[in-house]
C-alpha cells in the first residue's frame, strides 16, 4: 500500500488522489484480512475513541506483529460509524495501533495511537501492551482512545514551470519529518487542478517537507522541498517552481520517503 515518497497524506481540494488511496487501501484491507483468515488466526475487536470521548469513524486499526518487521499486509480495519473495529490476526502477539500506517485525515484527526491496557492509548510502542491472540480465540475489549486530537491546517500551494507559468498535470507532496507524535506514514500526493492549484491537508504542532514533481522517469521535474516549521506554517499561498530535474528529483524523493519512514523503523518499505 506504501507508494514512493512516504509521507503524511496531502490531501487537497482534487480527490482523485485521495480516493484512489482509499479504494487500494480497502482492496489491501480485504487482502490482509484474507491472508489471516487462509491460515490459524484469532479475533480482536474493540472501538477507537477522540479526546473528546466520541468514536472516531473511519480510521485504520491494524494489529502489527510485537517483535520483527511489520509486513505491509498486517491485518487492518476501518473503524465502523460506532468507532468499533474487528480484525482477524494469526496467533502471537501483536500491538492493535490506529493510524500506523495511513495517514490522519480531517475527519480522522489522529496520531499513531497504541492500545495500552489501560484507560488512554499512548503514542509509542515501547509504552503499548501486547494482545496475545490465540487460534479461534477472541480478544475483546482492546479500545483505543487517543489521548490528545490534531488541528487540521490547510496550506495553499500553486505549480508552476521554469516559465512561470501553471502546471496543471503536476502533483504536490506534504510529507511529516521524523518526529515524536507520528500522524500517519503513508505516501500520496495531491493532484493540482487546471491552474495548478492544490489545497494541502497538514495539522498544527508537526514539521513538513513540502514539494511538487511533473513527469516521469527521465522527463521528471521537482521543485525544490521546502522545510517547514510548525510555529510557522504558512497562512498565504505558496509557489513551487519547477526548476530541477533528473536525477535530483528521485533523490530528494528517496530522501522525504526515508525520512517519513525513520518514524517507524520497523515497517517494511
Amino acid at each position: 500500500m506504501r507508494m514512493s515518497g512516504g509521507g503524511l497524506y496531502a490531501g487537497g481540494e482534487v480527490l482523485l488522489a485521495m480516493r484512489g488511496l482509499v479504494l487500494l487501501g480497502a482492496m489491501m484491507a480485504v487482502c490482509g484480512a484474507m491472508v489471516a483468515q487462509d491460515g490459524p488466526h484469532g479475533t480482536v475487536t474493540g472501538k477507537l475513541t477522540g479526546a473528546d470521548g466520541k468514536a472516531i469513524e473511519s480510521a485504520w486499526v491494524t494489529a502489527i506483529p510485537a517483535e520483527g518487521a511489520v509486513d505491509v499486509n498486517n491485518p487492518e480495519e476501518l473503524t465502523g460509524e460506532d468507532g468499533t473495529f474487528t480484525l482477524q490476526v494469526p496467533p502471537g502477539k501483536h500491538f492493535i495501533v490506529a493510524n500506523y500506517d495511513w495517514p490522519a485525515t480531517e475527519n480522522a484527526p489522529v496520531l499513531t495511537t497504541y492500545y495500552s491496557g489501560g484507560p488512554a492509548g499512548v503514542e509509542s510502542e515501547a509504552s503499548a501492551k501486547a494482545v496475545d491472540v490465540k487460534v479461534n480465540g477472541t480478544a475483546k475489549g482492546i479500545d483505543i482512545h487517543v489521548a490528545r486530537a490534531l488541528t487540521p491546517v490547510y496550506l495553499d500551494v500553486v505549480v508552476t514551470g521554469d516559465d512561470g507559468k501553471p502546471v496543471p498535470t503536476a502533483t504536490a507532496w506534504l510529507t511529516q519529518v521524523n518526529q515524536a507524535g507520528v500522524a500517519g506514514s503513508d505516501s500520496g500526493a495531491t493532484f493540482v487542478d487546471k491552474n495548478g492549484h492544490a489545497k494541502l491537508l497538514g495539522f498544527e504542532g508537526i514539521d513538513y517537507l513540502l514539494w511538487a514533481a511533473n513527469g516521469v522517469k527521465a522527463a521528471k521535474t521537482c521543485a525544490v522541498v521546502m522545510k517547514l516549521q510548525k510555529e510557522s506554517l504558512p497562512k498565504t499561498t505558496v509557489t513551487l517552481q519547477l526548476t530541477q530535474a533528473q536525477p535530483v528529483c528521485n533523490k530528494q524523493e528517496e530522501d522525504a520517503r526515508k525520512a517519513a519512514y525513520a518514524m517507524q523503523p520497523r515497517l517494511e518499505q
